[in-house]
């Protein structure tokens, strides 16, 4: 059976980060060194959340979790991504860095685009892309020189899908693979040989859209394999990009 390298002392937790983000991403981590299900893992860490919030008395915890559960994928994928990066040895140096820990200008450039609003054409307005996690290759200089690739995080297709059909062509053109995570069970399920809702259409489409669909499991992935991929084994696919950069 394929397992996850998850581990709690894999992540440096962003110095930023909210005390209940970083929290429920120990508890999450935890329970997936002990069970190793991330499924399983995610759905425990929900009870546990919900169920502390109530505790402390919080009229909307199922709210608190939607607040708190981005977060906590977002930074989980990155953990993932970074291990997979420390036993490539990469020659160059490449960091991950979640969106806020991008630097402004690169924000601004090539993970942005410029866009002229209606009825105004004097100046355009940049729109960024937000994607969640980003791999570089830093300069001598200390700047970031290349983007191999960018990864969407969600733990649902749903949360985002409609905004990465505008930026799958962007970054295609500009030579950084684009790619998403998650741990959507419609997905994981088609991916693992369930053809049960393949003819979903954010299926069809994802497979179009991203250069890879990596998804949070240890379940043996049958279908369409050089898409659908479990998270830790984004190395190999890093190997290969960082080669041709």
């Amino acid at each position: 059976m394929h397992r996850p390298f998850l581990h709690p002392q894999l992540l440096c937790y962003n110095s930023c980060m909210p005390s209940d983000s970083e929290n429920t991403l120990k508890y999450f981590l935890d329970q997936l060194e002990s069970v190793e299900d991330p499924a399983q893992a995610w759905i425990s860490t929900r009870k546990w959340f919900e169920y502390n919030a109530m505790q402390a008395g919080k009229k909307d915890p199922t709210q608190g979790w939607r607040s708190v559960s981005g977060r906590v994928f977002e930074n989980a994928c990155k953990g993932v991504i970074q291990k997979a990066l420390q036993k490539l040895r990469a020659r160059r140096n490449v960091q991950v860095m979640l969106w806020d820990e991008v630097p402004q200008n690169v924000k601004d450039g090539a993970l942005s685009e410029r866009v002229w609003v209606r009825n105004d054409i004097r100046e355009p307005q940049i729109v960024h892309s937000l994607v969640d996690v980003v791999t570089a290759i830093i300069g001598e200089r200390g700047d970031i020189t290349t983007i191999p690739a960018v990864f969407s995080c969600k733990t649902s297709v749903r949360e985002r899908y409609q905004q990465d059909l505008f930026w799958a062509e962007k970054f295609r053109s500009r030579g950084i693979r684009f790619c998403f995570a998650t741990i959507d069970d419609g997905f994981i399920s088609y991916a693992s040989g369930n053809r049960t809702g393949s003819a979903d259409k954010s299926i069809t489409l994802s497979k179009a859209l991203y250069d890879r669909v990596y998804l949070l499991t240890n379940q043996q992935i049958t279908e369409d394999p050089e898409i659908f991929r479990p998270l830790d084994t984004v190395g190999a696919d890093l190997k290969l990009w960082l080669a041709a950069t």
